[in-house]
């Protein structure tokens, strides 16, 4: 589900990246179901070679705006970030400065169903402060981005504990008798699940499962 652009399942894609792009000349970067030893998804618009020297040096091990969304939720602009004094996080922001990304903010928020995981939206421009509109516009976004990205996929409780007797092996017979319910219901549980997440059959439902970690 998760491809190169994260946009590509959302059917407004164009619209929040063309926004995006007009709040953020600089660039943005969006964190999907992060957490401290593992991240989902990671999609940015920042300059290429601000990519190659984060990447190369590591630098988000001292980014005070992951450090930042990993503590805490909702928005800040980066000249409100309480970490920036810190003499590693500064050269962060002053390297950042020489990439054209001056100015900025961060919109946090958690996924609605794995637990403890947040979602970052971090903007940024070259010449001015982002407004307190433009700022509440990014968490806008960034809860639409997060109600369709979620990592639940819109299934219910009793839908993943059917992809997780199915991932055992079970058949729908044993997944029936498990559930206390009939093979019939079980086989339309299961073909509303795969119409739901855009399976082709059980086997791919279980795929998906446990590629966003339901299972």
């Amino acid at each position: 589900m998760f491809e190169d652009n994260p946009f590509e399942i959302i059917p407004d894609y164009e619209a929040c990246d063309k926004e995006l792009s007009a709040i953020a000349p600089s660039g943005y970067c969006l964190v999907l179901h992060a957490h401290v030893w593992k991240t989902k998804f990671v999609y940015s618009t920042y300059p290429e070679a601000w990519r190659d020297h984060y990447d190369t040096n590591n630098l988000v091990v001292l980014d005070p705006v992951v450090l930042w969304g990993m503590v805490n939720t909702g928005t800040t602009r980066w000249s409100g970030l309480d970490t920036v004094q810190r003499v590693t996080a500064d050269y962060v922001m002053r390297r950042a400065k020489d990439f054209g990304l001056a100015y900025g903010a961060v919109a946090v928020t958690r996924s609605k169903h794995l637990r403890n995981k947040k979602c970052l939206l971090a903007v940024s421009r070259p010449d001015r402060e982002l407004t307190d509109d433009e700022i509440a516009r990014v968490a806008e976004i960034l809860d639409h981005i997060v109600a369709v990205h979620d990592g639940r996929l819109g299934l219910t409780d009793v839908d993943i504990a059917t992809i997780q007797t199915l991932a055992l092996g079970y058949s729908q017979d044993e997944i029936a008798k498990q559930m206390h319910t009939t093979r019939d219901t079980v086989k339309k549980r299961i073909e509303r699940i795969r119409r739901k997440i855009g399976a082709r059959n059980a086997t791919h439902v279980v795929s998906i499962a446990l590629s966003h970690s339901l299972v």
